[in-house]
């Protein structure tokens, strides 16, 4: 008994402290700069891609120059720059599907001062591998072509065109099936495969196809803006190109099959 009342007094004598945070609440921030551009800007909006809800500008003048009210941080927002002819240039966000966590877990590494997980690395013939795995892919698409692929280490992650040309149930003639997706895929083993329920639709569209020929809608990385947790984010100045360019999304009157090479983008 008195060894118990010893161990109960020594536990009480015992300051308890919980660890501090390993990060505090994201700040808002903004979101600013300059679009350059020869055809006249008709609008620019800010779309997170987690929630999918558009975000007007404060201010955008004459010179392409724009400014947002302050934002939730730490989140990627991608611009959506419409011009007066209607063609579309937008941002892309290409984060790996488990980003924010790889971050945190880093904060707690260094907070505990434990090692680095052992290095990997990603390389061109990854990026041809996994282009080969779309290509190869056999489902309700017809066409399936990769726009761009970013890589770091067993993780990558893809924005992939699909088009239906063929006749499907209730299919109107001359109807057709476009979407625009993002894809992750993980290396396992040295073998690529893509991540279960981690694909994010940009754009679905079903419509004839002289409509859906009409379209003039591009992707651009640096049209992706990313406001930190300090709600701190770089001013966008970004040039429009004044060719679209098939490479990075669809161009109008292009026939549907591109042979277009991905934008391969690796970070190791």
């Amino acid at each position: 008994m008195k060894a118990l009342v010893l161990v109960l007094a020594l536990i009480s004598a015992v300051e308890l402290k919980e660890d501090a945070p390993l990060c505090q609440p994201p700040l808002a921030g903004r979101i600013h700069g300059r679009i350059h551009s020869a055809e006249p800007i008709k609008s620019v909006l800010a779309v997170s891609r987690a929630g999918g809800e558009p975000h007007k500008p404060e201010s955008l003048d004459a010179d392409g120059s724009f400014r947002f009210a302050p934002l939730s941080g730490d989140a990627v927002y991608d611009l959506v720059v419409e011009l007066q002819g209607g063609r579309i240039v937008e941002g892309i966000d290409l984060e790996f599907v488990d980003d924010r966590l790889e971050r945190l877990a880093e904060l707690r590494r260094r907070q505990l001062q434990m090692p680095q997980p052992p290095a990997q690395t990603f390389t061109e013939a990854d990026a041809a591998a996994i282009v080969q795995i779309v290509k190869d892919m056999k489902d309700f698409m017809d066409i399936r072509r990769v726009l761009y692929i970013r890589g770091a280490g067993d993780k990558a992650v893809t924005l992939v065109e699909l088009l239906r040309e063929r006749d499907f149930h209730a299919s109107d003639a001359g109807e057709i099936i476009w979407r625009i997706e993002l894809w992750r895929f993980r290396r396992h083993n040295g073998v690529w495969t893509r991540v279960p329920n981690a694909q994010r639709v940009l754009q679905r569209l079903r419509t004839s196809i002289g409509q859906w020929s009409a379209i003039n809608h591009e992707y651009y990385p640096q049209l992706s803006v990313r406001i930190n947790a300090d709600g701190s984010s770089q001013a966008v100045d970004f040039a429009i190109p004044a060719k679209p360019d098939a490479s990075r999304g669809r161009v109008a009157a292009a026939p549907p099959a591109q042979d277009t090479a991905p934008h391969v983008i690796i970070e190791n």
